[in-house]
């Protein structure tokens, strides 16, 4: 029996079936594809996410390093200020090896910086490897200065100390100028001035009335303090007294009145958490010039040991304590309110 051939309508019917055929196998190879072309694209943008993360995340840690380096300067000013006092006579030779012992563990600190800011496996630039070689040999210098101030072997006024400003200044020059050249506007050696802020006298019951309440309790707590102080001031004069052994106990207890009396002052100044009311204003200037009276005082036993310098510290440590005890009743009278 012979088959009929194909009329025109089936062959049209078989081509057209061919060809969706044929259509669904490219429309699934290309889907394919742009599946690939998709991932692919996914790929590089996340790995260029990656690069850019380290990059960002590099040049932020090197700007940190950059910027520790160049504000360690504001480490020295408690040496610089101490410096000024014994010049002064408001502080003696003694209290310069704290404020050195200080600024030695900070200068240590800060010749292992490289490592904490930019990890174990930093690696520096060429400019911050003389850096960090300088910030390494500054601290090994200074370490064994400090090390011969405290055996005696040389003393405050050795050369060494004098210059001390200058050769930190020319520490953290290079690390300034390499932050400065990346970040122009954010230099760590600019200081930001904020405006004054004027403020009104807050409503009963309001947070500003809590928490100006709160700063003039804090305040009175600071002018309290002088009632221990004081009082262990005394029983350190009262022992010098009668032995010159007791001598570095009271120097040590007369530097914590006259820290005490700092304090005090600030408190009242303005600056601090309390705005005084006018009736206190004086506060400041009177803790100020009891200050340096001691200061004096302490300046003059050291030299002398003086039985009548001890004499008037007693009399201005018996005024202070009873200032301190004013302090403290008031303090007891907020607490109550």
């Amino acid at each position: 029996m012979k088959l009929k051939p194909p009329n025109r309508k089936q062959i049209t019917w078989l081509l057209v079936f061919i060809l969706i055929i044929t259509w669904g196998i490219n429309r699934h190879n290309q889907g394919i594809e742009d599946a690939k072309m998709k991932a692919k694209v996914a790929a590089e943008v996340s790995k260029g996410i990656e690069i850019q993360g380290k990059i960002d995340l590099d040049n932020f840690s090197h700007g940190m390093y950059q910027s520790y380096v160049c504000g360690f300067s504001k480490n020295l000013q408690p040496v610089s200020e101490m410096q000024l006092n014994i010049s002064k006579k408001t502080a003696i030779p003694p209290d310069f090896l704290p404020v050195m012992k200080d600024f030695n563990d900070a200068a240590r600190f800060l010749s292992s910086q490289e490592g904490i800011f930019l990890g174990k496996d930093a690696k520096l630039t060429e400019e911050e490897l003389k850096i960090d070689l300088a910030t390494k040999a500054f601290a090994k210098e200074l370490n064994l200065k400090t090390a011969e101030l405290e055996q005696g072997i040389i003393n405050y006024s050795n050369p060494y100390f004098a210059n001390l400003s200058k050769s930190v200044t020319s520490l953290v020059a290079p690390a300034c100028l390499l932050y400065d050249s990346t970040h122009p506007n954010e230099s760590p050696t600019k200081e930001k001035v904020s405006p004054p802020i004027i403020k009104e006298s807050p409503s009963a019951g309001s947070l500003d009335f809590q928490i100006d309440k709160i700063g003039k309790q804090v305040s009175y707590e600071g002018i309290c303090k002088l009632e221990a102080s004081s009082k262990s001031l005394l029983s350190d004069i009262e022992n010098a007294q009668t032995s010159k052994a007791f001598k570095p106990s009271l120097l040590e207890s007369s530097k914590t009145t006259i820290y005490d009396l700092g304090y005090a002052r600030f408190s009242f100044s303005g600056t601090g958490l309390y705005t005084p009311t006018p009736s206190e204003t004086h506060f400041s200037s009177d803790f100020a010039t009891l200050k340096s009276k001691l200061e004096n005082y302490r300046y003059a036993y050291w030299g002398s040991t003086s039985k009548q310098v001890l004499v008037s510290m007693k009399t201005l440590a018996i005024q202070i304590q009873s200032i301190g005890s004013e302090g403290c009743l008031e303090v007891n009278r907020l607490k109550k309110k």
